[in-house]
């Protein structure tokens, strides 16, 4: 048996380096961890056109990074209760992660903070997302919603909020208060990193840190 099929028995997957894994997944050595990152932030269809993946490797890795992706996801529960920030960032990153576009999602909530709907309302491309208040107020109406967290994420990894994002949050949060709809927060994702426009201050003027 080649060695590296034997210590991955033997010892576990967790045993190989990326590369290796990678060899095992793909039986070749075309691609290194940091190739398979930048392929996961590439539209699906331009995998068929890179010189160094076959059809059938490149439906393998698909499928693998799908499974991973459905393994990071919070396990389905009756309710969900989003109390804080973290809580949102945690629910929220396995559906931003890796994304190339920036997408804008909403969250409906009760007034005990019980998640009710959770919807995308706007996709766009690698550095803005025009988002229509009509889809933002109709998932909150829809659900009956108390309050809305908006999340959105920055593909360029870098979590702070840029003026259309503080211009934008303050349009909705006017918008809510004439339909009795508190938009409670807004989070910006980045890669590994989240900013709470409520906790900096964003929503009334004041300042604070981004969050890890």
């Amino acid at each position: 048996m080649n060695p590296m099929l034997e210590r991955l028995f033997r010892l576990s997957a967790r045993s190989l380096s990326d590369a290796e894994l990678l060899h095992v997944l793909l039986d070749s050595d075309s691609l290194s961890a940091e190739d398979l990152r930048a392929l996961a932030r590439t539209p699906a269809e331009d995998w068929l056109d890179d010189p160094r993946l076959s059809p059938g490797q490149a439906a393998r890795l698909l499928t693998a990074l799908e499974l991973a992706r459905r393994f990071v996801l919070p396990p389905t529960k009756p309710t969900v209760r989003l109390r804080s920030p973290a809580d949102i960032y945690t629910f929220m990153r396995p559906h931003l992660m890796h994304l190339a576009h920036e997408e804008m999602h909403v969250l409906a909530l009760s007034p005990s903070n019980v998640l009710l709907k959770h919807r995308c309302v706007a996709k766009g491309t690698a550095t803005q997302c025009t988002v229509d208040p009509r889809e933002v107020f109709h998932t909150a109406l829809q659900a009956r919603a108390a309050s809305v967290v908006l999340v959105h994420n920055h593909p360029s990894g870098d979590a702070t909020p840029s003026a259309d994002d503080v211009a934008l949050t303050r349009q909705l949060a006017r918008a809510g208060r004439a339909l009795a709809v508190r938009v409670t927060d807004h989070l910006v994702v980045g890669d590994l990193v989240w900013c709470s426009m409520l906790a900096r201050g964003l929503l009334d003027g004041a300042s604070a840190e981004v969050s890890p």
